[in-house]
């Protein structure tokens, strides 16, 4: 049986009974298929149910917003094992169940049979469902035929448990008519003696209550009144209250609480007052929790006048515990009467009076009319939590209206729970959440408190006042109540300690728990989590409280003597179930965490009954107990050199970010071994990149030296003893195959009794590497006195080669049981020993150094260098182990995108370019092997500006993939020199007569009077060149990039400039000189990509513009190309090479582009006066034409006419006559102007744009007239 704590709102709560049906069924995937599916569905919104038209109480249109809560129960023993809960079915309804629904295994058959059957076996439940879980509606030929009552599971289980509700509804309104000609009576008058009277426990029955106590009291406590026609209308209210609340009518139950209440006080029946106050409370939490304004009902206002003279006169002392000897005051916490007051005070100052309310009622008061806000909720619900624990200890003395023990327990329980809810949140939406969310099966964790800020306006509940208020619990005799409702409470009290924080004293709660199951005669397999109460407290000992044996002098901590006797309890009562492993695991566990807390006797009698009796076939010694405290492998013969390691990552780098490790070195005094030390890094143990690189210090040694280490001894002792950032010290230790080794193994016992190992082996894993050879010093039994530490001494003979190896366990047998592996005790203290085991290697070395590797800038070069094997031992793999650039760059994490990626790009580029490469991959004794570096820079691409230097790491071994190679550095030193170089660069509109003037020296200068534009046209149309001849057939290239080259190279250069569809004619550029070139370009160059992001891993947030300027860069590099050609004599191949414009482009000289793309396209075109049609752009004097100038969007424009040759301004002049003015505004249809030229000449016509944001902008095509006489 599950553990269900006391919920708030569980009288809003349907008990819905869930049964396994079929055979496929087990317990574990049933549980799972309720908290998986079911729970998630367990808040129904009404609005989503089918309208019952027949239905008038419990519509579900009568409140659309209400919600029908399911509490999916696997079992309900806890109340069917009390025959006395019967009688609490007619005062609290909700305690009964209401729904039960058989679930259909997908692998089991439907059979009609299966719905009669549950209706005759749980009779007493009205509204029997069945779900067929499968997605077929056939199974074995046979139609499963839905009904009203049983559903099958296709797709949305949400739906069946809506028409689940809906018969919930139908059957509740059935149910309800049965109780209207019923006479309703207290459980005490129906069950007479089996109802538990409340009864104070021994203690609080030593505070005396003085006579005239009692007398005032007993007056007070009923009024008398014999109308029972009234008081039965109250019953019955409340009673249609309750199950109009678990129907989702909060509107009308709260009405029908209210009435309840008011009748049942005027007539003295206080019990039935009581619940009806909890309902009341309810039903404000659960209207404020689906945003429903809530008034206050006038009984609350009628109740506080009323003992208000009660509340003010019998205040208790604030350190006095409440305790309910005190009869004629109301029940309060420590603090009660601070927030009784606040509450008072408060509901006058913070209730809205909002005149539009949800509820009105003739109950209802003027004064009552307001509105509950936010603020004074919880203390609101303190205040009615209050009365209702006063009214109930009015009914203690009578015969039949006493208030049970159960309900009196339980309401203070689920104010307990309301009290912890607002506790664990920071504002009251996350209140009202943790109050009504669904929780069937309660966590014994503390609730994880949102990240939410705390709301200044929220109250919120002090965990000292709930743990004091808690205590009232304590003063009933709980003994005498059933075992079942025990065991529930102490649940509850304990789950409520570990939600407010209170871990330790929640352990109090638990061991009663124990207790209670161990005094049963018979066993109650008592679950919580889907797991045995039991085996949760052992966990929850080890994982939330097991820090109480960790700590220093443990001996002395009270609270690690609980735990003791918890875990001692836990074995009895696994013993009392028969779970022998159980008991011998924990007896184990006990042995391992509480040794310092446990006595000889107590060890020793652990040890005997439960551990040492077991079968030796059956189970293993499993406890570490620090036995095993270390395990060293020391070489005997430390005179044979060893080689190093092989780097693992073949990468090119760059200088700046290689890894430095200073490995440092020891000499071990007893055995004269050698390691190489370093602190263990986490990632470096999960990537096995930890000795990657090396720092080369000797630049000039040509000879990777791999004992060079070995020298640097000195610094040992200081190595020794660092412990950074709790990382512990790793010792490596190479090993050769065949030699024989010593192996150190260190032991502890940390118990008061002797510890026999009578085994010890090397792992499978271990055994492949090592053997263990016979030694006279163990004989086969190793026994280990109480609380000591002993050392054992065996040889081993290393067998295989590997590159790393750690020795952190062994296999041990102690005592008679199965060998069990030992791990190295997680202590600091101890160093962490890594073994790599190797053979003997070669040895080659340099020649002569390479010579320096001069390349022309685009083309391509290459070097050779041998390497001369002196050793008797064949080189059997050579591997470029790297290559070290040695290019000192800024740290790429402080520079923006576009730099960033300007650097990643050169570095791969660098990768690209540069090849090693060799014949063979063999090197014989005393033979030499060349090896060829080739660098390729003839595709243009980019490289780092200071790159003048390289080194290669050349690793060698002694077979193929081995991991053990030696190392041989190559310096290569670099000369890149210059031939085509760019100086400036530069993007124009397309104007053609004054760019052809700016790049051509033999078109004549013209100036002054003596300028004429017609001869300047008539030399444009008579010269051949190819980039204007291109832009004149091209409309769509509308702008000239100019690049300003120098050829910078001894000899004379041919080049060819390509952009897109144009390719330009052989330019040849001579020796020193320099000249500026034209190359036609299109919109292409400024659009393409400029909207995506800057391919960089280090990202940093650009503009627009930057990012735009960024992009046309990228286009300017990628779509235009200079190839070329240095001529060599005949007989030779010409050199040829492409220009890296990435190095002479930067992305300052591209500052400017992106304005030269306006944002509106204007356009000026001439038509024919007469007809509108297009005209010719050569016109005669004296003749009208007609200028239109079209705009993409409205704006103003200033018109602009000027003579092309001379650029001067001719508006003012006589030369043109125009209709218009000069500055005028434009839309979308454009505008125009009626011209007449006076006078020949060649005119540029423009206009300038700007709009109505105050942007402007020029056309970019610009209209060239030419007016002959």
């Amino acid at each position: 049986m599950n553990v269900h704590k006391q919920a708030f709102i569980s009288p809003s709560q349907v008990k819905t009974l869930v049964i396994p049906i079929g055979i496929h069924w087990s317990r574990e995937s049933f549980i799972k298929y309720i908290q998986k599916e079911l729970i998630p569905l367990s808040e129904i919104r009404l609005v989503d149910i089918t309208p019952l038209p027949e239905c008038t109480l419990f519509n579900s249109q009568g409140f659309p917003a209400g919600r029908i809560f399911f509490n999916f129960l696997a079992s309900t023993i806890e109340d069917d094992d009390d025959e006395s809960m019967i009688f609490l079915n007619d005062f609290e309804p909700f305690r009964k169940s209401f729904v039960v629904i058989g679930l259909i295994h997908e692998l089991d058959n439907y059979k009609e049979e299966y719905l009669n059957n549950l209706k005759t076996k749980f009779p007493n439940i009205i509204c029997h469902n069945i779900i067929n879980i499968t997605n077929s509606t056939v199974n074995d030929g046979i139609e499963i035929k839905e009904s009203k009552y049983v559903f099958v599971e296709k797709s949305n289980l949400e739906t069946i448990i809506c028409d689940i509700a809906r018969n919930f509804l139908e059957c509740l309104e059935i149910y309800y008519k049965s109780y209207k000609h019923v006479t309703l009576r207290s459980p005490g008058a129906i069950g007479g003696t089996s109802i538990l009277r409340t009864t104070l426990s021994p203690l609080a029955m030593k505070r005396k209550i003085s006579d005239a106590s009692i007398l005032q009291r007993s007056k007070a406590s009923y009024k008398l009144n014999s109308d029972n026609r009234l008081k039965s209308r109250a019953r019955q209210l409340k009673v249609l209250a309750n199950l109009q609340l678990m129907g989702g009518q909060y509107h009308q139950s709260l009405l029908n609480f209210n009435e309840a209440a008011l009748l049942s006080h005027k007539m003295g029946d206080y019990l039935w007052l009581s619940s009806a106050l909890e309902g009341i409370s309810i039903c404000i939490i659960l209207l404020s929790y689906i945003n429903c304004s809530v008034a206050v009902p006038s009984v609350i206002y009628t109740l506080m006048d009323v003992d208000k003279v009660v509340s003010e006169t019998n205040t208790p002392n604030a350190s006095a515990r409440p305790s309910l000897s005190r009869l004629n005051s109301p029940r309060t916490s420590t603090n009660s009467v601070v927030i009784s007051n606040l509450a008072h005070k408060s509901l006058d100052k913070r209730i809205s009076t909002d005149n539009d309310h949800n509820f009105t009622n003739n109950n209802y008061t003027n004064s009552a009319k307001k509105l509950i806000s936010d603020t004074c909720i919880p203390l609101l619900i303190k205040q009615i939590n209050d009365k209702i624990l006063h009214y109930y200890d009015y009914t203690l003395t009578h015969n039949t209206e006493f208030t049970p023990q159960i309900v009196y327990i339980d309401t203070i329980l689920r104010f307990l729970d309301f009290m912890s809810s607002f506790y664990c949140s920071n504002d009251l939406y996350e209140a009202l959440q943790t109050l009504v969310l669904p929780i069937s099966v309660t966590s014994g964790t503390k609730r994880k408190s949102s990240e939410s800020i705390l709301d200044s306006n929220y109250f919120r509940f002090d965990r000292v006042d709930i743990s004091d208020y808690s205590n009232n619990v304590l003063e009933f005799e709980l003994s005498q109540m059933n075992v079942f409702h025990q065991l529930k409470i102490y649940t509850s009290l304990a789950i409520l300690h570990l939600t407010v924080g209170f871990t330790r004293k929640s352990s109090f709660f638990l061991r009663y728990i124990l207790m209670i199951l161990l005094k049963e005669p018979r066993p109650i397999y008592y679950t919580w989590e889907n797991i045995p109460l039991h085996e949760f407290m052992v966990k929850l000992i080890f994982e939330n409280g097991g820090d109480v044996g960790d700590k220093l002098n443990v001996s002395l901590d009270s609270w690690g003597l609980l735990a003791k006797s918890i875990l001692n309890s836990c074995i009895l009562l696994s013993k009392k179930y028969g779970e022998r492993k159980k008991s011998f695991l924990w007896s184990m566990k006990m042995l391992e965490k509480y040794h310092d807390l446990l006595t000889v006797s107590e060890q020793i009698v652990l040890l005997t009954d439960n551990i040492i009796s077991i079968d030796d076939q059956e189970f293993e010694w499993f406890i570490e107990f620090e036995l095993l405290q270390g395990i060293f492998i020391f070489r005997t013969n430390s005179n044979i050199e060893l080689p190093t390691k092989r780097k693992k990552n073949f990468h090119l780098k760059r200088k700046t970010e290689s890894i430095i490790l200073e490995d440092k070195i020891r000499d071990k005094s007893k055995s004269g071994a050698q390691h190489e030390i370093a602190l263990e890094n986490e990632e470096e143990e999960e990537t096995g990149d930890d000795d990657d690189d090396e720092n080369y210090e000797d630049e000039d040694a040509l000879v990777f030296n791999p004992y060079r280490y070995l020298s640097n001894a000195s610094n040992t002792a200081e190595n020794n003893n660092k412990h950074k950032d709790n990382k512990a010290i790793v010792e490596r230790v190479s090993l050769l195959v065949g030699e024989i080794v010593s192996l150190e193994i260190t032991v502890k016992n940390i118990f008061k009794f002797n510890v026999d190992i009578t085994s010890i082996e090397l792992l499978e894993k271990d055994q492949e590497y090592f053997t263990l050879l016979n030694n006279s010093n163990y004989d086969g039994k190793f026994v280990l006195p109480a609380e000591s530490t002993r050392k054992i001494y065996l040889q081993l003979e290393v067998l295989k080669s590997t590159d790393k190896l750690r020795l952190e366990s062994l296999k041990l047998k102690v005592f008679q049981f199965k060998p069990h592996v030992f791990k190295v005790a997680n202590n600091f203290d101890n160093r962490v020993f890594e073994y790599e085991i190797i053979e003997q290697h070669p040895e080659v070395y340099l020649e002569s150094p390479p010579q320096t590797l001069i390349i022309q800038e685009g083309s391509k070069s290459e070097v050779t260098f041998n390497l001369f094997n002196k050793s008797l031992l064949t080189v059997a793999e050579i591997n470029t182990l790297e290559v070290d650039f040695n290019v000192v760059q800024k740290g790429a994490r402080t520079l923006p995108a576009e730099e960033n990626y300007e650097i990643e790009l050169r570095f791969e580029n660098l990768k690209k370019c540069l090849k090693i490469k060799h014949h063979s991959n063999i090197i014989a004794c005393n033979k030499s092997l060349t090896f060829s570096c080739t660098l390729d820079l003839s595709l243009g691409i980019s490289i780092p500006v200071d790159f003048d230097n390289f080194d290669i790491f050349i690793e060698y071994g002694i077979r193929r993939k081995y991991n053990y190679y030696k190392t041989i550095g190559i310096p290569v030193n670099i000369s890149i020199l210059k031939n085509l170089e760019i100086f400036n660069v530069e993007i124009l509109p397309f104007q053609h007569n004054q760019q052809w003037v700016l790049l051509h020296d033999n078109v004549p200068t013209y100036s002054g009077d003596d300028c004429n534009s017609k001869d300047v046209v008539t030399k444009l149309e008579s010269t051949d060149c190819d980039w204007y001849n291109f832009l004149i057939k091209s409309p769509d290239y509308k702008w000239v990039l100019y690049l300003d080259i120098r050829n910078s190279w001894i000899e004379n250069l041919s080049f060819t400039l390509k952009y897109r569809d144009y390719k330009s004619a052989k330019y040849i550029l001579y020796t020193k000189h320099s000249k500026r070139f034209a190359i036609p370009i299109d919109r292409h160059l400024f659009t393409e990509n400029v909207n995506l992001d800057i391919p960089s891993q280090n990202f940093k947030a650009t503009t627009l513009t930057s990012k735009t300027q960024f992009w046309i860069r990228e286009n300017v590099l990628k779509m235009i190309s200079c190839n070329w050609v240095m001529e060599k004599n005949s007989e030779e191949d010409p050199y040829t090479g492409r220009t890296d414009l990435r190095r002479y482009i930067s992305l300052s000289d591209c500052q400017r582009f992106p304005t030269l793309i306006p944002e509106n396209e204007i356009t000026l075109e001439l038509l024919n006066r007469n007809n509108n049609s297009k005209q010719n752009n050569v016109l005669k004097a004296g003749d009208f034409t007609c200028l239109k100038i079209s705009s993409d969007a409205p704006g103003t424009i200033i018109l602009l006419l000027l003579d092309s040759l001379t650029g001067k301004s001719v508006l003012k002049s006589n030369r043109v006559l125009f209709n218009g003015k000069r500055i005028m505004p434009i839309d979308k249809n454009g505008v125009k102007i009626d011209m007449l030229f006076v006078d020949s000449g060649m005119f540029e016509l423009n206009c300038l744009f700007e709009s109505n944001e105050g942007k402007k902008s020029f056309s970019l095509s610009p209209l060239i007239l030419k007016v002959d006489t």
